[in-house]
């Protein structure tokens, strides 16, 4: 933005030496805003070029390097245009010297390093919504209480049960419906222990208890529903 405004301030100057003449000599010329250009050295003597100083971090900018070549082309042609309708050697040559600072601008914006890559940290991705659990449908529910009922013998019953309630996720309603198929209360605690791991409302594990007249068995129900069915 610097050298945008300093380009700008050397065209106005450039445009009023123009169209007015100094009134007196002068071994510089200073142009609006503090800025002064001297007078090119006698033949045989350089130019010195003062060194670059540090610019603090407060005073950088980012700019598009395309449309500020574009912009200094502008300004450079401008001069030149005032030059050529100046008659005044005074004023050529302060228009001259306003050229040769534009000409280290151009350097300057030429020499300049790129923008580094900037990086954004995206926010982290949400986790996915974990799995829908869901009970056994009624159709497969259905399916393995009949096939149970085609069994004579407890064991056998068990058998079917031990093979598919590790697959399948269970109500208490479903405890209550498979307990009806068995005498023993040995029988039943087996049932509970095998469909407990997968029993998605343990909270009414109470409901169990009726099916367990006896004081004992409903202590042993206790610790299998309070275990997970690792008792």
């Amino acid at each position: 933005m610097k050298a945008l405004t300093l380009a700008v301030v050397l065209l106005s100057s450039a445009a009023a030496l123009a169209q007015t003449a100094p009134t007196k000599a002068a071994d510089s010329v200073n142009i609006a805003g503090g800025a002064e250009f001297r007078r090119p050295p006698p033949p045989g003597h350089s130019t010195p070029h003062p060194m670059p100083q540090p610019v603090p971090q407060r005073n950088q900018i980012v700019v598009d390097r395309e449309q500020m070549e574009r912009r200094i082309d502008r300004l450079e042609k401008a001069l030149r245009d005032a030059m050529s309708r100046t008659r005044d050697a005074k004023g050529r040559d302060s228009i001259r010297n306003a050229m040769e600072e534009l000409d280290k601008l151009s350097e300057y914006v030429d020499d300049a390093a790129p923008l580094p890559p900037v990086v954004i940290n995206q926010p982290a991705p949400m986790p996915p919504p974990p799995p829908v659990v869901r009970p056994i449908s009624d159709q497969q529910f259905r399916s393995i209480t009949q096939a149970m009922v085609r069994e004579s013998f407890p064991r056998e019953k068990l058998r079917i049960l031990s093979q598919v309630a590790p697959n399948e996720n269970f109500l208490v309603s479903h405890i209550l419906s498979v307990l009806g198929q068995f005498s023993f209360s040995n029988d039943k605690l087996e049932v509970v222990r095998l469909m407990r791991p997968t029993l998605l409302d343990p909270q009414n594990g109470y409901q169990l208890y009726q099916a367990f007249p006896f004081s004992n068995d409903k202590a042993q129900l206790q610790a299998i529903l309070e275990s997970g069915g690792r008792y």
